[in-house]
């Protein structure tokens, strides 16, 4: 796939079809051996495209995160994500004029359990004629947006979460 130079002189907005879209993250238990591992594909987006540059949102349902067990899961979401609270259900990424041309390390501003953070990313942005295809990755520190530290039968998770955000999605021009 080759850089999306060719799709942004034809295109001024990114619109069509969402093909694939996953987050996940990994955190880092104490002991370290354990490693918990998330993941969902609910991820929206509300993107455009014009003058080489991507703005806009990519919104993500906290709700729909799984690891695997359901008391982890259910721990997650009720006690640290506190998902039942309506303005903690989401969280959302908000890009604004990433220049596609001369970097993929930007910043953004993560909204997530009622907190906005400005996060430093690192992302690949590739595109064919028709396919748009973001992958980012960051880190975060949960303290960060007020949310606490987990801890269960003597296994406490890392403050630090990386998190990676794939989206792949068709163009209409």
């Amino acid at each position: 796939m080759k850089k999306i130079i060719m799709l942004i002189m034809i295109s001024t907005f990114v619109s069509g079809s969402v093909k694939k879209a996953s987050v996940n993250f990994t955190a880092v238990g104490k002991p370290s051996f354990i490693r918990i591992n998330g993941e969902s594909d609910k991820l929206s987006e509300k993107l455009t495209l014009k003058d080489n540059k991507i703005s806009g949102e990519l919104i993500f349902d906290l709700d729909s995160l799984t690891t695997g067990l359901d008391l982890r899961d259910r721990h997650m979401k009720e006690t640290y994500l506190e998902t039942s609270n309506k303005n903690f259900k989401q969280a959302v990424l908000k890009i604004s004029n990433l220049n596609i041309e001369e970097s993929t390390d930007f910043k953004a501003f993560l909204t997530l359990h009622g907190v906005t953070k400005e996060v430093k990313i690192s992302a690949e942005i590739d595109s064919d004629k028709s396919d748009l295809e973001i992958k980012a990755h960051f880190e975060i520190n949960l303290s960060d947006f007020g949310i606490a530290i987990p801890s269960f039968q003597g296994i406490t998770v890392a403050d630090s979460v990386k998190i990676n955000v794939e989206s792949e999605m068709t163009v209409n021009e």
